[in-house]
């Protein structure tokens, strides 16, 4: 069952990647890292999920570093936006910090990821149901 491509999708993540790449340029990252750091730094942030998830479940929060005497933890309703100024924590800011080091990487490398991710899934729709017979 192939999908035809959509103009949106495609145009929103190029525009995501060039924000990401206009962030690492205006901050100085270096983008002259080998390829088996940029993953190390891609499988960290996936680690950082991970630790997130055992501590915090999937929870979104924000740490309030003025909470005396400790530093308190705030926790947001699922559409309820971070306040200004704090830092976003917890799972889905660390599937945002994969996304954007998966962005980052593709610019680098020259990889147009809509192309990548709709010719994977096109084939995948053809692939057997629980195809390879995994049960991990």
């Amino acid at each position: 069952m192939a999908t035809p491509p959509d103009p949106d999708a495609r145009k929103a993540l190029l525009d995501m990647q060039e924000e990401v790449w206009l962030f690492v340029q205006e901050k100085g990252w270096d983008d002259n890292r080998s390829f088996g750091d940029a993953v190390a730094l891609m499988h960290s942030e996936v680690s950082e999920g991970l630790e997130e998830f055992r501590d915090h479940g999937l929870k979104r929060y924000v740490e309030d570093p003025t909470g005396f005497p400790y530093t308190q933890i705030h926790y947001l309703e699922d559409q309820e936006d971070y306040p200004d100024g704090l830092k976003p924590e917890g799972v889905p800011s660390e599937y945002a910090d994969q996304l954007i080091r998966l962005l980052h990487n593709c610019k680098k490398d020259n990889v147009n990821l809509y192309s990548e991710f709709r010719a994977k899934m096109d084939y995948n729709w053809t692939r057997a149901y629980r195809h390879g017979g995994k049960a991990l």
